[in-house]
């Protein structure tokens, strides 16, 4: 979720880190033409590239890749579902102080920044828990499927484990990279993940 487009571009660059680099890579269109429309003296090194990690994932020839991976994920957990997290604004493995600190520091912090950040937590609070909802019908609907949760890395894991404990075929794993898992997956439930 971006409040808007132009914020996006003034809290992650400046005209000067901008003329600092040789070239500037993003993976879509969107945020590139932001860049261009912004830095409009500089656009000959803007340039879109995707993301290759979403290569593998579109791109069946390189599945092969991935095979030796997937196939001990599949032997580990059969079946499976696979729901990456990306609640770490709600969810922060140091609290919500921590989350804001965090937040503060790689931003020029406005009041209107601050607001934007405060409903966005809201919003992540919102579906964080339509999510811990979801888990325990998931797992009684498809009793012979393993549900795995992987948590955000900047997300605190113990609500998650707790919720866990409570299924016998939900799991909690933070495990390698995410391609393979998201291969051998037969479905993959996410919001607003950028692994999915």
């Amino acid at each position: 979720v971006q409040n808007n487009i132009e914020y996006m571009v003034s809290v992650r660059s400046t005209a000067e880190t901008v003329s600092a680099l040789d070239a500037f890579l993003f993976w879509g269109r969107v945020q590139c033409d932001a860049y261009k429309k912004i830095y409009t003296n500089q656009t000959e090194k803007l340039h879109v590239t995707s993301n290759p990690r979403i290569d593998l994932w579109e791109k069946e020839k390189y599945h092969a890749l991935c095979t030796d991976t997937v196939t001990d994920i599949q032997n580990t957990y059969g079946d499976y579902f696979i729901i990456p997290t990306s609640f770490g604004s709600y969810n922060h493995f140091m609290g919500k102080e921590g989350a804001m600190d965090v937040y503060k520091a790689g931003h020029f912090v406005t009041e209107d920044s601050v607001a934007f950040f405060e409903e966005y937590e809201e919003y992540a609070k919102n579906i964080y828990y339509g999510f811990i909802d979801i888990i325990e019908p998931l797992s009684k609907s498809f009793p012979n499927k393993s549900i795995i949760v992987r948590p955000h890395p900047s997300e605190n894991r113990k609500p998650w484990d707790e919720l866990a404990k409570k299924f016998d075929n939900v799991y909690v794993v933070f495990s390698g990279g995410v391609t393979p898992w998201l291969l051998g997956a037969e479905a993959v439930l996410h919001c607003g993940s950028t692994t999915a």
